[in-house]
């Protein structure tokens, strides 16, 4: 049974990216890069089992993990297909003459993003591999590296963006400055440990290319992140093994410096990916936790709701998507503690995370509300202008890529997140426009003779008066 529904499964997957080639709305970019990864998540530990977490768990929970994502993602699909009629309603965000001014100065941009990116990279842990330990992180993000991390972000989707363009308009010298630059920026990733760091600039490549319209080239970049994975996953993997009790930028970079593929490079690729059976045999452990306790109550939608409060303003926020407002009561750090004991993290979103909302109901209301969500993002965001593509390109990575997919909640949150950030570029825009609209009409005002004053007005029929 489990090998029956993962086939269907990879069906649904196989199907969500060859709608990215055939249907031009940008929905389809998200759903394709998420069939992309749901393979490797779903499919392959599967139909790899021996060489997987899961051969230690019986046929019938399996099926039941697997059947519970694969429920989530099809009502994630309805929901998306109930909430088109929705999408005319919705304006796409254009901030004009900000839009046009970023496009104007380009190459000053992208200097500042390189700046700011290689900044976070260099000063702030990035995952909690390059971190001492995740409770070292958490206590880490105050309101001044959350806020480096919104700008650092933008910054990585703003040289995507650029690349896209300088494609798109035939640009092939600054095309390959901001290849460059992205290459240097995946590079230095790899010290962080983590592969969503590494493999994040290229997807937000995919999606400046697919808003672009260049869905060959954004096909093509997707194939790249596949390749990049199955190269880099049995590295990473070795490292999180290999990287002792201190997990520092130095002992990562010294621990890859051991890594061998072996006397079979193809099975270890092929191992490498097949790890990431790690989140069924999660959603198996923890819809047993959560089937003998009690489903999320006030506390952890109240988390989602003040998400975009910054720190500064109400320090005492609870941990976001947690229960009882501790990080430990977040379902990821939740599971780490109660299989491994101490502090970490496992692979937990999706369809476990609606689970744990209220059950299999929970799941069906969670991935329908959730595809509504991402129609309604995809026409406000992704339908807008050069900033709201920024936002949407930093979206879909986090709700098709970092989590595969995200819940409703997830989405929310992420969203909300980025909220604040988003109401300061509205502002200076509106600021901007009206600093640049009112000394054009005293211009135009200013250029007209005063009637009288030898001025001869011209009706419709072009008469003198």
């Amino acid at each position: 049974m489990a090998i029956a529904l993962s086939l269907v499964f990879l069906l649904i997957s196989l199907t969500l990216i060859a709608l990215l080639i055939l249907r031009r709305d940008i929905i389809y970019a998200q759903f394709g890069i998420l069939g992309l990864f749901a393979i490797a998540y779903y499919t392959t530990p599967v139909l790899f089992k021996s060489w997987s977490p899961l051969v230690f768990q019986p046929d019938d929970k399996i099926a039941a993990s697997v059947g519970l994502h694969l429920l989530f993602l099809v009502c994630i699909l309805l929901g998306a297909f109930i909430a088109t009629p929705l999408t005319n309603a919705v304006n796409p965000l254009r901030l004009r003459p900000l839009d046009d001014m970023i496009v104007r100065r380009c190459g000053l941009i992208s200097t500042v993003a390189v700046l700011v990116n290689l900044i976070y990279i260099v000063f702030f842990p990035g995952s909690t591999y390059s971190a001492e330990n995740i409770r070292d992180l958490i206590e880490q993000q105050d309101p001044f590296r959350q806020a480096v991390a919104g700008v650092a972000a933008l910054g990585v989707a703003f040289l995507a963006f650029a690349l896209s363009n300088a494609l798109k308009t035939k640009r092939p010298r600054e095309a390959i400055v901001y290849g460059g630059i992205i290459t240097l920026d995946v590079l230095f990733a790899f010290s962080t440990g983590a592969r969503l760091m590494i493999i994040s600039p290229i997807i937000l490549v995919y999606a400046n290319l697919c808003l672009d319209g260049q869905k060959r080239l954004a096909l093509s970049t997707a194939g790249a992140v596949a390749v990049i994975l199955v190269l880099v996953s049995p590295l990473v993997v070795y490292m999180r093994e290999n990287r002792g009790d201190e997990g520092s930028r130095a002992r990562v970079v010294e621990a890859y410096s051991g890594f061998e593929y072996g006397q079979n490079p193809l099975q270890t690729l092929v191992q490498g990916v097949v790890d990431r059976a790690d989140l069924l045999d999660v959603t198996i452990k923890l819809k047993d936790i959560i089937d003998s306790t009690n489903y999320v109550g006030w506390p952890f939608y109240y988390s989602v709701l003040v998400a975009p409060v910054p720190r500064l303003i109400y320090p005492d926020k609870p941990y976001i998507l947690s229960d009882n407002g501790r990080p430990d009561g977040e379902i990821s750090i939740l599971i780490w503690k109660a299989t491994l004991g101490g502090d970490g993290s496992l692979s937990a979103f999706g369809g476990i995370v609606a689970y744990r909302e209220g059950g299999w109901l929970a799941v069906v209301l969670d991935g329908v509300a959730a595809g509504v969500l991402y129609r309604l993002v995809a026409r406000w965001l992704g339908g807008g202008g050069v900033v709201a593509r920024l936002f949407f390109s930093n979206f879909l990575l986090q709700v098709a890529v970092a989590k595969v997919p995200a819940s409703f909640f997830e989405a929310l949150a992420a969203l909300l997140g980025q909220a604040p950030l988003l109401l300061v570029i509205v502002i200076l825009s509106r600021a901007l426009r009206a600093l640049t609209v009112q000394p054009m009409r005293r211009v135009r005002e200013t250029s007209l003779p005063r009637r009288g004053a030898g001025y001869r007005s011209v009706d419709g029929l072009g008469r003198g008066t």
